[in-house]
């Protein structure tokens, strides 16, 4: 069962994803997020990257969509997502369900195959509005903790396990999508 810290990070995380802002996780919202990761990867339609990345995005959104519409209505409410998760890391299933998932979204993001993601492009996707310069100034050093401009993917993996999984609340990864309880 999920504690109430998971929930709140979840429902975050939730609000994080729905970019269009109307209350459920539908196409529309990774058809956004496609453009956005376009403009910090400027890549040719008809492209092999492009094509990758499109087929990447589809397929995340296709993911969700058969895991969690429960009702079959097309789009993925708060409640669907929070009982699918409540689900899946009750049955400690993380690493068979988002571990291979989230390390797919880290390396689509990273341009040249070095296993590093740039520091400033990770944080202007990440940044959200209700954000102040102490949650940026942590949630940077989080990620980038030699201060050198770049995140190794292995860590960021770290991070996003603890994120999913931990109840303790001083956990760093309980940062990863900013201040959970805000």
């Amino acid at each position: 069962m999920l504690g109430e810290l998971q929930k709140r990070k979840l429902t975050k995380l939730f609000n994080y994803r729905d970019i269009t802002k109307n209350g459920f996780l539908e196409k529309d919202d990774y058809d956004v997020d496609f453009k956005a990761i376009l403009r910090d990867h400027p890549l040719q339609p008809g492209s092999t990257e492009y094509e990758k990345l499109r087929s990447n995005v589809e397929g995340q959104w296709n993911n969700l969509r058969e895991q969690m519409d429960t009702n079959g209505d097309g789009k993925v409410s708060l409640d669907e997502w929070l009982d699918y998760h409540d689900i899946v890391l009750s049955d400690n299933r993380y690493d068979e369900v988002f571990n291979k998932q989230h390390e797919e979204i880290f390396r689509s993001e990273d341009a040249d195959g070095d296993g590093k993601l740039d520091i400033k492009m990770f944080l202007n996707k990440r940044l959200t509005p209700d954000m102040d310069d102490q949650e940026i100034a942590k949630l940077k050093f989080m990620v980038d903790p030699d201060g050198d401009g770049y995140m190794e993917i292995k860590h960021l993996l770290g991070l996003v396990r603890e994120f999913y999984l931990s109840n303790d609340p001083d956990a760093i990864g309980n940062w990863f999508f900013g201040n959970p309880d805000k």
